[in-house]
């Protein structure tokens, strides 16, 4: 696990109790009901990021930023798949699962917010958005929980039923 250091942390606590980011993480629980405005979010993430190299600002971020944010959204759009049809995606995932995919809906909100902590046309306005998505990565769902919609944990639980001598479904 990587650590971070003392500025970084003071940073994230002052994100983290920023009314930005409050705001975000209110409505990551609207948007994680919806698969549609899942992808929206991912698509208007994806757009912002290519406003932001047409202006010239990813700069200090040295590249992490699209790495950070592809990775968050690859992991958003999975889970979005995965609500689509009759049953949501949170229908079949831990409560776990559940609370790591709002705050990774959350820390995408954020890096769309125009008034966020460090506004991102500051010299460094970004990182305080790098900084949120990089964390959120870290608490995310692994991929392929949240890809096939939680049958990876059902799976496991079938395998661990097998193993205490049998299948005990009803």
């Amino acid at each position: 696990m990587p650590t971070r250091s003392r500025r970084a942390d003071a940073l994230m606590g002052r994100v983290m109790g920023s009314p930005s980011f409050i705001r975000s993480r209110a409505r990551s629980e609207r948007i994680c009901q919806d698969p549609g405005e899942m992808r929206a979010l991912a698509d208007r993430a994806e757009e912002h990021l290519r406003g932001l190299h047409r202006d010239g600002l990813t700069r200090s971020t040295d590249g992490r930023l699209d790495t950070v944010l592809g990775e968050c959204l690859e992991i958003v759009r999975g889970c979005a798949r995965a609500g689509d049809g009759t049953r949501g995606w949170q229908d079949s995932a831990s409560p776990l699962v559940q609370a790591r995919m709002r705050i990774m809906v959350a820390a995408l909100d954020f890096f769309v917010t125009e008034d966020d902590v460090v506004p991102d046309h500051h010299r460094h306005g970004l990182l305080d958005d790098l900084l949120v998505l990089e964390w959120a990565l870290e608490q995310a769902p692994e991929k392929g929980v949240v890809g096939r919609c939680g049958s990876a944990e059902r799976a496991e639980a079938e395998a661990e039923r097998a193993e205490d001598g049998g299948d005990r479904r009803q």
